[in-house]
């Protein structure tokens, strides 16, 4: 009878530890935690990161490598770490970084597109070694500034601003008058080349 009730609290116990171990694996899996893989951050500067959440996806030349990992806004800036994976990963400086909204919820992502190749000699720099070198790639913990790139809302303003043009009365006069006045001139260059 004792020999169950030991086995019976020992398995209890068990799945208790197992259970809490899966939660705990799992909030870390959430926090895009992940063991062997290393990663370096970098820190992005926008104006403005059009709803942009944390766990947006970075993407360098069309491929998924990193995440944004957080958000911080200040007073003239908004400040956006990024995570990319893996840590032996070498972008070049010289890059043009955009914060774009795609597909029919409107996510917002980090896009990055390089101005060149990586050189020789940025081949063999570490982005996470304490001497590596900015002026060729980007490095763990480095600064650099992003800007807005194609936005749901700035799609709304232009499509504003042309139906605020095409219902203006004197927009359709004007076009009006280039209309008969191309349409006198094909009629006198008709002639012309007739004669």
């Amino acid at each position: 009878m004792g020999s169950r009730r030991m086995i019976r609290e020992g398995s209890l116990g068990l799945l208790i530890l197992l259970g809490l171990g899966l939660f705990g694996s799992f909030v870390l899996w959430l926090r895009g935690f992940s063991f062997g893989k290393q990663h370096y951050t970098v820190v992005v500067s926008f104006r403005d990161i059009a709803k942009m959440q944390l766990g947006a996806p970075v993407r360098y030349r069309g491929v998924q490598v990193g995440a944004v990992s957080e958000i911080n806004a200040r007073s003239n800036h908004v400040d956006v770490a990024i995570q990319i994976t893996p840590a032996t990963l070498r972008i070049p400086r010289q890059v043009r970084i955009e914060a774009n909204q795609a597909g029919f919820i409107g996510e917002t992502s980090i896009d990055i597109f390089p101005f060149q190749d990586i050189s020789r000699a940025a081949q063999n720099t570490n982005p996470l070694d304490k001497n590596c070198k900015s002026e060729l790639i980007i490095c763990d913990r480095d600064r650099l500034q992003g800007e807005i790139g194609v936005t749901f809302d700035e799609l709304l303003r232009s499509s504003l601003g042309l139906s605020k043009l095409f219902s203006n009365p004197q927009f359709f006069g004007n076009l009006s008058q280039l209309i008969q006045n191309t349409t006198v001139v094909t009629a006198e260059v008709t002639a012309l080349s007739r004669d």
